[in-house]
This record gives C-alpha cells, sequence and structure tokens, in this order.
C-alpha cells in the first residue's frame, strides 16, 4: 500500500461539498478508513470494459469508455462501482466526443490538441471529478508497476520521451499499478515521474528488463517497443521500482548507480 503522495497527482478524490454555511463549502482529497482497516478513496474512474480501469487523459479518438462512480480500496487495490446521478461535462457543445448523461457512456471523437475537459457526478450530496483528454490515433504503450517486493506502485506517473529525451506524452497507473498510455509514434523511452514516487517507500531508481534506470537523470530513460498507430505495444516486463523495505520491514540497501542502459 504505497500511495500517499499520488492522490493529488491522480486526482481520483475530488469533492466538492455542496453549497451551506459561511463560504459556500469547500474542495478537498483524502482517504477514509473501512470497517475492515482498510484505507478507502471515492473517485471518478474510466473503463474501457468492465473492470479495466483506463487513464481518462489519454484516450484516443474512436475510444469508447465508460465513466463511474467508484469506491476505490487502495489496501487492496481494487475498486467498487457507486450508484450516482447521472454525469456532465464541461464539454457542453461535444467538441470532443459524446457523453451519455445517464449511464456515463463516452465516445472519444476529435483530439482535444493538449486541452482537457472535466466529467462530473454527484452522490449523497458531493460532487467528484475527472480530467480527460483526447490525443489522435497514434501509438499506445501498456505495462505494470510494482516494488521490488511484488506489491503494485499506484498512481505513478509513466512519462514517454523522443530520441532527443524531449518528452512527448505521460500516463498515469491505476491502483492495480496498470498504464496504458497514448504516445505519439516518435516515441523511444520511457521514464517514472519521481514526485510520483513517495520517498518514505521507494527509491529513485527502477529496473526494467536488463537494465536499471533514474528518474533523476533527464536522459536515463528505459526502451520501449516499437509503436505502431493504433496498436498496443506491451512493455515486455514489469518495471520494478526499488523498495526502501522488504516486505518484512526491515530497510533495503539502496541500489547502485543506474545502468542507464540498454
Amino acid at each position: 500500500m504505497k500511495y500517499a503522495p499520488l492522490l493529488v497527482a491522480f486526482l481520483i478524490a475530488v469533492v466538492v461539498f455542496g453549497c451551506g454555511g459561511s463560504g459556500g463549502g469547500g474542495t478537498t482529497t483524502g482517504t477514509t478508513t473501512g470497517t475492515t482497516g482498510d484505507t478507502l478513496t471515492t473517485a471518478i474512474v474510466a473503463e474501457s470494459a468492465p473492470g479495466v480501469q483506463v487513464d481518462p487523459t489519454n484516450l484516443q479518438v474512436g475510444d469508447s469508455v465508460t465513466f463511474r462512480l467508484a469506491q476505490i480500496d487502495l489496501t487492496k487495490g481494487t475498486y467498487t462501482r457507486l450508484p450516482s446521478a447521472g454525469f456532465l461535462t464541461t464539454d457542453s457543445s461535444g467538441a470532443a466526443g459524446i457523453l451519455n448523461a445517464q449511464s456515463g457512456a463516452y465516445l472519444a471523437q476529435v483530439a482535444t490538441n493538449g486541452k482537457t475537459y472535466v466529467v462530473s457526478t454527484s452522490s449523497l450530496g458531493k460532487t467528484y471529478t475527472a480530467t480527460y483528454a483526447v490525443t489522435p490515433v497514434q501509438g499506445r504503450v501498456s505495462g505494470s508497476i510494482q516494488d521490488s517486493n511484488g506489491v503494485p506502485v499506484q498512481f505513478a506517473v509513466v512519462l514517454f520521451f523522443d530520441s532527443s529525451s524531449t518528452q512527448i506524452g505521460k500516463t498515469t497507473a491505476s491502483v492495480t499499478g496498470a498504464f496504458n498510455g497514448s504516445v505519439p509514434l516518435s516515441g523511444t523511452r520511457f521514464n517514472l515521474q519521481g514526485a510520483s514516487l513517495n520517498s518514505s517507500e521507494y527509491y529513485l531508481a527502477f529496473s526494467y528488463g536488463a537494465g536499471t534506470y533514474g528518474p533523476l537523470i533527464k536522459t536515463c530513460n528505459a526502451p520501449l517497443p516499437t509503436l505502431t498507430s493504433g496498436k498496443v505495444a506491451g512493455l515486455t516486463a514489469p518495471v520494478i521500482v526499488a523498495a526502501v523495505s522488504d516486505a518484512n520491514g526491515t530497510q533495503n540497501t539502496p541500489p547502485p548507480p543506474p545502468s542507464c542502459s540498454p
């Protein structure tokens, strides 16, 4: 369960309280503790199929997803759907796509060229929001992120780069550590955003295949598979982030400097 600093970056729990009292309420992000002791949060998720969560900021033209209100169990790395009062979007003209206000089904139709929109729903007097965007049809990269104890790294941000180390995209992993990013065909390398990794839980180093890499070194990026427009290219191995402690809580030796290759 390594998620503490990542909730804001992932924007999974924006809760706008209804008006009441001076100032008309406020906005907060946070978690609650369930009856089993698990850490819970409520958020809008986007599903490409039942139970398959995707990053709504990485939709491509032609994608169909369904927005759902969900209770996310950060301890177990799972989520369950919750009832809500329908969905609204700041894209009131439907410039980027069509939202079914009742079901939350969304069809992405036009690239937003870096612009983002907000989808919202309400439940029990609270309003929840999520940001989404649409890219052109381009490459996709899928993979999973876990720590050296085999535990999923939740909500890590994956950065994509071209051959000149210019960032050309990014995506956020789900509560299970899985990610599926939309990447221009010029993409050749990837890294993790250091700020999305809890420094009390992880060293800023990861391994992928035969190489080791470091988010703090600008050009120390791991290789992407060859990209094809409209196709998913899966990483050939999980991305493994070095954990500060082992499964028993004993501190691990810091990893050596990364090889930054292949």
